[in-house]
């Protein structure tokens, strides 16, 4: 396997990481928002957004831990299609 694509991916698997620990910190700070503000002012558009988006960002975690697991258990399928 070509180490530059091998390097390329790592990378990629490590920004992915980072912005979703990201992403979580971002979502944890809404939650905290809306559950300060449901009882005296309900900020509907917070709620609106953590129901569209709890559900967005799960998925991604979970996408990216499958392909982290598939990469880790099979690094020999990485086949750069330009070459």
């Amino acid at each position: 396997m070509d180490i530059a694509l091998l390097f390329s991916v790592t990378v990629s698997i490590d920004n992915i990481r980072t912005d979703i620990i990201e992403l979580t910190k971002g979502m944890d700070l809404t939650k905290r928002e809306y559950d300060a503000r449901k009882d005296r002012d309900p900020p509907i558009i917070l709620k609106d957004f953590l129901n569209n988006s709890e559900d967005k960002l799960k998925k991604l975690k979970q996408d990216a831990k499958t392909a982290e697991v598939r990469i880790q258990m099979q690094p020999h399928l990485l086949v750069c299609p330009l070459q």
